[in-house]
C-alpha cells in the first residue's frame, strides 16, 4: 500500500479516535459470536509481558514521520452527580463488606485535555515498548469528570512500526471504580470477573482489528488496534 494511502488511513483513524467507539459498535457483536474459539482468559497481565519478551522480539524499524490527527476537540462538559460511598464493614468482625460501587459516566460527562507523555506515564507508559519498536504520532490527552480533580482515564492514540508492518493503536487507561457506559458495552464480552487479560482478533476489509481488555495496577486497561499482520496482541503486551 502506497505511503500516502497508509497517512490518509492514520489520519481518519486518528480523528474517528476523539468520538470513542461509538462508530465501531459492529466489533462488539461480531467478536461475541467467535468468543468460543478467540476468548483468552485467566491470564495475568504482569506475566503476558514476560511471556511476550520470551515469544517474540520486535525489531526497529526507523520510518519517516507520519502525519498526525492533533487536533481533537474538547468533549462536552457534563454534570455527573457526586456518588456518595459509606458503609464502610470491618472485616474483623466477619461483617460482609459490600464491593464498592462503580461509577457509570458517558462520554459527554468528561472533558479531553491534551497532555505529555510524561503527565500520562502514571496511566499509560510506552516506554518499554519503545525499546522494542518505533512509536510514531502519539498523542496522550487526560479526560477529567466535573467531580473528579485526576483524570478519570488518560487515551493515548498512536502508531508503531516494527518488521511485521504498522499498528495503528489506542489506549484507554480508566481508574479502577469508574466505568464509561460505551466502553464497558463494547467491551463487554471481554471483561471477566478477575479483570484478567483477554482479547479478541477479527479480519475487515485486509486488516486485522484488535479489541483486548485488562484490569490491573488500579486500572481497567481498553485496547483498539488496526495491523496488516494480526500481531497488535504481542505489541500490546509490552504496554501492560
Amino acid at each position: 500500500m502506497a505511503m500516502d494511502d497508509k497517512d490518509r488511513q492514520i489520519q481518519e483513524l486518528f480523528d474517528g479516535y476523539a468520538d470513542g467507539l461509538g462508530e465501531r459498535a459492529d466489533l462488539a457483536d461480531k467478536a461475541r459470536a467467535l468468543m468460543t474459539e478467540k476468548r483468552r482468559t485467566e491470564r495475568g497481565c504482569k506475566s503476558r509481558r514476560a511471556t511476550a519478551r520470551e515469544k517474540r522480539r520486535v525489531i526497529f524499524i526507523t520510518v519517516g514521520s507520519v502525519a498526525a490527527a492533533a487536533a481533537f476537540g474538547v468533549f462536552a462538559i457534563g454534570v455527573l452527580p457526586k456518588l456518595l460511598i459509606g458503609g464502610n464493614g470491618n472485616p474483623s468482625d466477619n461483617t460482609p463488606v459490600a464491593p464498592a460501587p462503580v461509577v457509570s459516566y458517558t462520554l459527554n460527562d468528561v472533558r479531553a485535555v491534551a497532555v505529555t507523555e510524561e503527565f500520562a506515564a502514571d496511566y499509560v507508559d510506552l516506554s518499554t515498548l519503545k525499546q522494542y519498536a518505533d512509536v510514531f504520532d502519539a498523542h496522550f490527552y487526560a479526560c477529567y469528570l466535573e467531580t473528579e480533580e485526576s483524570p478519570v482515564y488518560v487515551k493515548c492514540v498512536f502508531g508503531v512500526q516494527t518488521d511485521d508492518g504498522m499498528t495503528e493503536m489506542r489506549v484507554i487507561s480508566e481508574r479502577r471504580g469508574f466505568r464509561r457506559d460505551d466502553l464497558e458495552e463494547s467491551y463487554g464480552y471481554l471483561i471477566t470477573d478477575n479483570g484478567g487479560y483477554t482479547y479478541s482478533n477479527d479480519y475487515e476489509n485486509g486488516e486485522y482489528v484488535t479489541a483486548a481488555y485488562c484490569a490491573d495496577r488500579g486500572f481497567n486497561y481498553y485496547f483498539y488496534a488496526q495491523s496488516g499482520d494480526g500481531f497488535a496482541d504481542e505489541i500490546i503486551k509490552f504496554i501492560l
